[in-house]
């Protein structure tokens, strides 16, 4: 097991988001879908300040 670069944090995150976003499209519920997407913004707006 290799220590995590930033390169591939990155790219995980943008599996994470991709994944996130085909779900969001895929599943019949809106409403978790959205709960799950605004998490995912939090997540990714705190990921992006702490830089």
């Amino acid at each position: 097991m290799h220590t995590l670069s930033l390169r591939d944090l990155c790219s995980l995150e943008e599996t994470l988001y991709m994944s996130a976003i085909c779900m969001f499209i895929d599943t019949s519920d809106i409403f978790i879908s959205f709960i799950y997407f605004l998490q995912l913004l939090v997540f990714f707006s705190f990921f992006f300040f702490s830089f």
